[in-house]
């Protein structure tokens, strides 16, 4: 019995050994993060500045980026004709003045939505006064010059090839991160897009939890 109890012990002391060993994973860089002052906290504008005016509209975003936002994050659905924009829930009854869910609908149907009709801030309501949902090629070439992240919500290979093409087509490869809670989209997407910086997967980011509480966090490699 001792001799397998002292077996175990070495065993043991063995993996812990090994993973104190493991070598880190190589420091990635990537444009999107270079050139950052040192030190500095980022402010992300969540949902394009949600809380100040119609989340995932340029409203929004123009306000986000005049408190000083260092980066605009913003969701992204496709319609019907795959065209993408900046929308948050896959259905419009939310925060429109429509009803029913966006893969239903072709852009053109969209383009007149009224995106201020269901938002009310500190007493004041956005309805009727012609905030539009955004395009993402167009949100992109209305703020040229800043960081984005951009959050993939449809799990689809359309959705994902389509977030690649509208990036690149906007040269905007190397300010924008994608990110998405949907594993198959993100592979998918960085299939499509190498180039282009991402954000942990959902799979990614729970593995990294579980390892880092036993400290083996090292052992993790993100794609």
């Amino acid at each position: 019995m001792a001799h397998v109890l002292k077996g175990l012990i070495a065993f043991l002391l063995l993996i812990v050994l090994g993973v104190a060993l493991w070598p880190a994973p190589a420091s990635v860089s990537h444009p999107y993060f270079s050139d950052l002052p040192s030190g500095r906290i980022e402010v992300i504008a969540h949902g394009g500045g949600l809380g100040h005016a119609p989340a995932n509209t340029i409203l929004a975003l123009q306000r986000a980026k005049a408190m000083g936002a260092h980066v605009l994050e913003a969701d992204v659905q496709q319609t019907k004709d795959g065209v993408l924009i900046l929308r948050h829930d896959d259905t419009l009854d939310r925060t429109t003045n429509m009803t029913g869910a966006i893969a239903d609908y072709d852009w053109a149907e969209l383009a007149g939505a009224d995106a201020g009709a269901r938002t009310v801030i500190d007493g004041t309501s956005y309805a009727d006064q012609g905030i539009t949902i955004p395009r993402v090629d167009a949100a992109l070439a209305a703020f040229p010059d800043d960081r984005w992240i951009l959050e993939i919500n449809n799990d689809t290979p359309a959705a994902a090839k389509a977030m690649c093409e509208a990036i690149v087509q906007a040269g905007a490869e190397t300010r924008v991160l994608v990110g998405s809670f949907h594993d198959r989209a993100m592979a998918q997407f960085r299939e499509a897009c190498p180039q282009i910086a991402t954000s942990m997967s959902s799979d990614e980011a729970r593995n990294f939890v579980l390892a880092a509480r036993i400290g083996a966090s090292r052992l993790i490699r993100t794609s």
